[in-house]
């Protein structure tokens, strides 16, 4: 109860010095987790052979010729098929780690430079915009465990049902 108090008082402190309700705005124009399984506009940005770059996957697991992506809209563990709208160009990719490339305020997608060259768009992230990708997920794991077909399989909003072999 004393913890409790404690905390209530420091916010109320913070409200008042900071003149209102405090929101990072960091976290406030961050795009939001899309678990809908609907077709996507996102930013594209490419990791270069090194591994630095737009974004970071898991600390020493970038491979630049694997089908890895991370993303700041679509939750980890999905799978997608990104198309360039320039060119028809697709590629598909695995989501291996929700992540935030920084000072990006729309859905991205960070891919390397293999996934980059199948949609030919070896650069990704240029000044004049060329890195816009179409992203159709094709499974969505939801917050309550379940899997959500989305856009890309044709059959969107339908729960998919995983069949352990181990199992039957």
């Amino acid at each position: 109860m004393v913890a409790i108090r404690r905390f209530a008082g420091i916010a109320l402190l913070g409200l008042n010095l900071l003149g209102g309700p405090f929101v990072a705005p960091a976290l406030a124009d961050r795009p939001q987790i899309d678990r809908s399984g609907q077709g996507l506009d996102m930013q594209l940005m490419v990791r270069d052979r090194s591994g630095k770059g737009a974004g970071r996957l898991e600390r020493g697991s970038f491979d630049p010729a694997g089908d890895m992506a991370s993303s700041n809209s679509l939750p980890a563990g999905s799978t997608a098929r990104v198309t360039n709208p320039r060119n028809g160009r697709w590629a598909m990719v695995r989501i291996g780690r929700q992540d935030e490339p920084r000072d990006v305020a729309q859905p991205s997608l960070v891919v390397g430079p293999r996934v980059a060259a199948l949609l030919d768009m070896p650069g990704g992230d240029g000044p004049t915009g060329d890195g816009v990708v179409r992203v159709a997920p094709l499974a969505v794991p939801q917050a309550d465990g379940t899997i959500r077909l989305g856009e890309g399989t044709g059959m969107p909003g339908q729960q998919a049902v995983i069949v352990h072999p181990e199992r039957g």
